[in-house]
């Protein structure tokens, strides 16, 4: 049976993370000699950074007063060699050019064995924010990878075989965490892009109550609520999808089922 033709709908706030990050540019100071650095700060989704710049002698130290909006918690801040106290975060001494870290998300895979207490590095970057390869939906392909997230669920079917849906994903061109709905299986030694979308914050197709068909699937979450039942099938219940665009947080009431037997 094809894997991408069985998923049936069927009829928790979690607390996510800022990462915040400041960075600055060099430019001559208006007083002869002195150079001067115009660090900004850059704030993730779910909270903001003030003030959005400020200009700091060579050698200086400047602060920035980091807010989380409701429901989040400050995760980290970095660049310019800083420290965070309560809501502030003043920077090393600024010397040159400080970039920014951005938050980072890793796709590498591992096994621990417990028999000789040793984790083995299977596959996947060792650097973080690397670009997933997606190959041929359905088609196990040696180059094939992930994208690197967070908060996804994973399971193991009988054959052993790992496997994986949705998280959410940092997008470094714009700055924000976006939400995955592709699924994943991991079968001697490749992945397989079984279903989904390779792209972020894919609608889901739900199809008609209880009927599974091929074109199903579960729009775009992260941290869905998963168990197996007794069959070996895989439920997901709810998760939360994000809208950048208005800083809405949105939680999700829907059941599906997912045969991987």
């Amino acid at each position: 049976m094809d894997k991408s033709s069985n998923l049936l709908r069927v009829a928790t706030p979690c607390v996510a993370i800022i990462l915040l990050a400041a960075c600055g540019g060099g430019s001559s100071g208006n007083s002869p000699g002195v150079t001067t650095y115009a660090v900004s700060g850059t704030a993730g989704t779910g909270g903001s950074i003030s003030p959005a710049t400020a200009t700091v002698d060579a050698g200086g130290t400047t602060q920035f007063t980091v807010t989380p909006a409701s429901g989040y918690v400050v995760g980290g801040v970095t660049g310019c060699g800083g420290t965070l106290s309560g809501s502030t975060y003043t920077t090393g001494p600024v010397n040159a050019n400080c970039s920014a870290g951005a938050p980072g998300e890793l796709n590498d895979l591992w096994v621990y064995s417990p028999s000789g207490n040793e984790w083995t590095y299977v596959r996947g970057s060792t650097t973080a924010n690397p670009t997933g390869v997606y190959g041929t939906q359905g088609l196990p392909e040696a180059g094939n990878s992930p994208p690197p997230r967070s908060q996804a669920v994973g399971w193991t079917d009988a054959n052993g075989n790992l496997w994986m849906f949705g998280g959410e994903g940092y997008d470094t061109s714009t700055g924000f965490y976006h939400r995955f709905n592709d699924l994943w299986e991991y079968s001697a030694g490749e992945w397989i892009w079984v279903a989904g979308s390779n792209t972020f914050d894919a609608t889901g197709t739900y199809g008609t109550l209880t009927v599974a068909a091929a074109a199903n699937v579960p729009g775009a979450r992260a941290e869905p609520f998963k168990w197996q039942d007794a069959s070996g099938n895989v439920w997901l219940f709810g998760g939360f999808q994000y809208d950048d665009s208005t800083s809405t947080r949105f939680e999700m009431n829907d059941l599906w089922k997912y045969p991987t037997q």
